[in-house]
This record gives C-alpha cells, sequence and structure tokens, in this order.
C-alpha cells in the first residue's frame, strides 16, 4: 500500500492557492487595462461635455443679444410716432418757461417803478 494512493491534501490546496493566485493576477490585468482604456475616454468625454457647455453657452448669450436688439427696435419703432407730440410739447413748456420768465421781468420792473416812486 505504498504510493498509489490521492496525492496529500497539502499539495491540492498549494495548487489551488497557486491557480487563486493566477487568477486574481489576470484579473487585476484586465481590470487596470479597462481603467486605462476608460481613462482616456474619460478626459475625451470630459473635454466633449465642456465644449458643448461652452457652444450652448454662447448660444444661449447670442440669442439673448437678439432677443435685446429686438426690443430695442420695437421700442424705437414705437417711440418714433411719439416724437414728434414730444417735440410739441417740449415746445410748449419752453413757450410756457419764456412768458414766465417775462412776467417776472415785467413785475420786477413795475416793483422797481413803484419804489421809485415811493422814494420821490
Amino acid at each position: 500500500m505504498g504510493g498509489g494512493g490521492p496525492p496529500p491534501a497539502s499539495s491540492e490546496a498549494s495548487n489551488s492557492a497557486v491557480d487563486a493566485a493566477a487568477r486574481m493576477e489576470e484579473m487585476m490585468a484586465r481590470c487596470r487595462d479597462f481603467v486605462r482604456e476608460k481613462a482616456s475616454g474619460f478626459e475625451d468625454r470630459a473635454r466633449e461635455a465642456e465644449e458643448r457647455r461652452r457652444i450652448a453657452e454662447e448660444t444661449r448669450k447670442k440669442a439673448e443679444a437678439e432677443l435685446r436688439q429686438r426690443e430695442w427696435q420695437q421700442i424705437a419703432a414705437w417711440h418714433k410716432n411719439l416724437e414728434t407730440w414730444e417735440v410739441a410739447c417740449m415746445a410748449a413748456v419752453d413757450e410756457r418757461l419764456g412768458r414766465l420768465e417775462e412776467l417776472r421781468k415785467v413785475e420786477e420792473r413795475e416793483r422797481a417803478e413803484a419804489a421809485a416812486l415811493a422814494a420821490e
């Protein structure tokens, strides 16, 4: 009954541990390759996302500027109809101020004349 039986259990455990370590190392190598491959992909996607964000921001600013320009054009068109009325109002105010100034001068002259007569 000597040596033809199954190998000792420690030999099987040793082979099993070596196989497990090899499988683990192979899995780790695949993980590292995956991470390297995806890292450059991440940088590319981050660059693309930043470019899309920049383009969206430029588009938003351009649309906002165009909206402001259209609003000012509408305001200018609306206001153009009022310009003649504004000119007439300002002229009327100017005439009234001129008339008021004339009345003040007449009043001052009359006071001066009244003071001169009273002093005689």
